[in-house]
């Protein structure tokens, strides 16, 4: 089926070169950028894989003693306000602390996902952990703080109190995963809506956040 696309997508660009743009190409060449699209996509779909590994659609564990915190935010565009949802469990997948933080004048969804990791790695380093991976789906956010050089985006300042933070930590580690690995920071940044301000939980969460991660845990146990 992809091959079908791509094909019909390449000769319909390759006959709109050919007679609005006056662009001569070979029928080898349509044959080459056909193959090298597909290529492309299926290293795209490759990389996706590995985001979460064994599995595309579930949470998975850290090993040993590192904690895993997933963050995530859920941004208003109209009144600039972020809420992050921020979960920290363990290898057996049971929760060890959580909390939703409220943002202010908050200018764009980047800003309340950096926030957010942020505010993943505040409770990590509050409640003591010394191994963390700290694990979201804000690709650019993840990318950054994996990034030692300067930052020069609108994000600059808080990076660099993303990147200052990895003194408070043994190791440290930021993974980025796929929406469906991060549900239950999802859910709780969208829970946080419905309370006036900062909330955190130990060993404990919303009732609807702990369902959502018992599911996790589940689907954890059936592996092993």
């Amino acid at each position: 089926m992809v091959l079908f696309v791509v094909s019909i997508w390449g000769i319909w660009t390759y006959r709109n070169n050919k007679i609005h743009n006056q662009m001569s190409q070979s029928v080898m060449d349509l044959v080459r950028f056909i193959k090298s699209y597909i290529g492309e996509l299926t290293s795209i779909a490759d990389n996706d894989a590995s985001l979460c590994p064994a599995s595309r659609m579930h949470w998975i564990p850290p090993l040993g003693d590192t904690i895993k915190v997933n963050f995530d935010a859920c941004f208003s565009s109209r009144y600039r306000t972020s809420f992050s949802g921020v979960v920290a469990r363990n290898n057996g997948g049971y929760i060890m602390a959580a909390g939703t933080i409220p943002h202010l004048f908050v200018p764009s969804p980047e800003v309340a996902e950096a926030y957010a990791c942020i505010d993943a790695l505040m409770l990590a380093r509050d409640a003591g952990f010394n191994s963390v991976i700290i694990e979201g789906d804000a690709l650019t956010v993840i990318n950054k703080a994996n990034c030692r050089e300067a930052d020069r985006s609108v994000l600059r300042s808080l990076m660099k109190q993303i990147h200052s933070m990895r003194a408070f930590f043994a190791s440290l580690t930021f993974s980025h995963v796929v929406r469906t690995c991060n549900a239950v920071a999802h859910l709780l940044a969208r829970e946080g809506r419905d309370f006036p301000g900062p909330r955190f939980w130990v060993e404990e969460a919303p009732p609807s956040v702990e369902e959502a991660a018992l599911k996790d845990k589940r689907w954890v146990d059936l592996q092993n």
